[in-house]
């Protein structure tokens, strides 16, 4: 089971490893263009704003955590929930894997594992790019706070990836997944405006708000371990239950 599983998982990544990649690159890029720019976008907000005085940590976490880096995630989290079993049966391939002597809970755990493991490696990119970057630009950002982002976004992203899976069990075509996925998470970010939602605001949590500092915007209060506890279980029960419909399914 062990050997089966590991080629399982080789093949998995073979077939996701350049959308990894991918959104690797485009991150990185984000956040190289980001810092590049923040010390000119911090002269120039002082001399229009003089009464306001804006940091480079808060800055970062603006345009990074709160902004293009957050959305870029969340966009390649739905992504990495995208192949597997569906993506054959679209190219007319799932009967072949089907026919193997694998259990189809083998097949789709090792998926998961793999899109779980590109998902993380991801989140924690920024870890070693935005800490150098800041050196680099005669700025400092703790290591502290971006592994703490880094984490916060992970976990959150459990729940954006395991609905891609979800959406990839009823919509054929790959490249609408994340399409929908996009429109879903526009819904979900007018909706947490809501007084009613706004305690299961996930952007919220993503971006550690009500937990940083109204000063520099870096972590004072901890982190939000609830909101990692609501995730971890939302995220593990949407597993089971998407496992159990693809069980039942008529490839």
């Amino acid at each position: 089971m062990q050997n089966y599983l590991g080629i399982l998982l080789y093949k998995n990544w073979l077939e996701s490893r350049t959308k990894f990649f991918s959104s690797v690159l485009i991150i990185a890029v984000i956040i190289f263009f980001t810092i590049n720019r923040s010390e000119k976008f911090i002269s120039d907000y002082s001399a229009n704003y003089p009464a306001k005085h804006l940091v480079f940590t808060q800055y970062v976490w603006v345009l990074l955590y709160k902004g293009y880096l957050l959305t870029m995630f969340i966009f390649s989290c739905f992504i990495f929930g995208l192949g597997g079993l569906m993506h054959e049966k679209q190219n007319g391939s799932a009967l072949f894997t089907l026919a193997l002597p694998l259990h189809r809970k083998l097949l789709f755990r090792s998926k998961i594992i793999v899109a779980i493991i590109e998902m993380v490696l991801l989140a924690f990119v920024p870890v070693v790019l935005i800490p150098g970057l800041a050196t680099i630009y005669h700025f400092t950002y703790p290591l502290k706070d971006a592994l703490l982002f880094s984490f916060l976004m992970s976990t959150g992203g459990v729940l954006f990836m395991i609905l891609g899976v979800f959406l990839s069990l009823f919509i054929s075509k790959e490249l609408v997944v994340p399409t929908v996925g996009v429109g879903i998470m526009v819904t979900l970010f007018f909706v947490s405006k809501f007084p009613f939602f706004k305690p299961f605001n996930i952007f919220n949590y993503m971006t550690g708000a009500g937990y940083l500092s109204n000063d520099n915007f870096l972590f004072q209060n901890g982190i939000n371990w609830v909101g990692t506890v609501a995730c971890l279980v939302l995220g593990s029960s949407f597993y089971f239950i998407i496992e159990k419909i693809l069980l039942r399914k008529d490839f």
